[in-house]
């Protein structure tokens, strides 16, 4: 694994991604469409006289029917993760042998908010019956690094080194999950040790993070945690050094795509 190694400048990562709201179980009311009782009325007429015991005790009963019905769930992608690479990274206008600026790790988490759910979450509640396909895959792409003015950066890249984590659901609706430090889904193949993204302004590229293994069923929440200060990297090439500019702060786009087919990934 490559040290990361501080130098200066700003780099700031905003994930773009729009996300269905999660699962929160709430009662069936007693008036859902489409019907399970589509062969009854909203009651039955009984009509039905007591009767009973000689010495005056009488009953009277009559069968009434209840029914629901289940589909399978969804397959949600939930969360998506920010990397915050901070901006007061000191740089040389050049470098030796032709390298670029060292890998830079991200930090997370604040004093008011907790760094712990800096992460991938995946939520999949289909139904895990043989005779259906439960496959995903998920990829990523970036757009170039810029500031708000326009200067671009055209050597940028990312190193993901995600792992797989457990995922705890938040106790509101529309709040991040919780990435813990333990693996429930042995069956999730992260693509590679490091997963390199071009950030540089040509025509983006998804790149393979994770999809379904073999053997895999669906597990509800499941994570990949980038919590980790070495499981992201931001990379600068020498072209680009000069280009840098002074106190401003450099932003990409990312998007993260999950697909029904494992082999997707375009």
């Amino acid at each position: 694994m490559m040290d990361f190694q501080k130098f200066s400048r700003a780099a700031v990562v905003i994930s773009t991604l729009a996300a269905t709201a999660p699962i929160f179980t709430n009662l069936a009311a007693a008036d859902e469409t489409p019907h399970a009782l589509s062969d009854k009325a909203d009651a039955e007429v009984a009509n039905s006289i007591p009767s009973g015991s000689t010495n005056g005790s009488a009953t009277a009963s009559y069968d009434s029917t209840a029914g629901i019905g289940f589909i399978p769930g969804d397959l949600v992608l939930y969360q998506v993760p920010n990397f915050d690479f901070g901006k007061n990274h000191k740089f040389a206008a050049t470098l030796s042998g032709g390298s670029g600026l060292g890998l830079v790790g991200a930090n997370h988490g604040s004093e008011s908010e907790p760094g712990n759910t800096r992460g991938v979450v995946i939520l999949d509640n289909r139904s895990s019956n043989s005779d259906s396909l439960v496959n995903w895959a998920l990829s990523v792409k970036a757009t170039a690094f810029k500031t708000i003015d326009g200067n671009q950066l055209n050597t940028s890249q990312l190193k993901l080194r995600p792992t797989l984590a457990t995922a705890t659901q938040p106790s509101t609706a529309n709040l991040p999950y919780t990435i813990g430090d333990g693996t429930s889904t042995p069956s999730v193949d992260i693509n590679n040790s490091e997963i390199v993204v071009e950030a540089n302004g040509n025509s983006a590229q998804n790149e393979s993070v994770a999809k379904s293994g073999t053997g895999y069923t669906p597990v509800g929440p499941l994570a990949l945690s980038f919590i980790a200060p070495t499981s992201v990297g931001f990379y600068v090439g020498q072209s680009d050094i000069s280009n840098i500019k002074s106190d401003s702060v450099y932003k990409s786009t990312l998007t993260w795509t999950l697909s029904t087919d494992a082999t997707n990934n375009s």
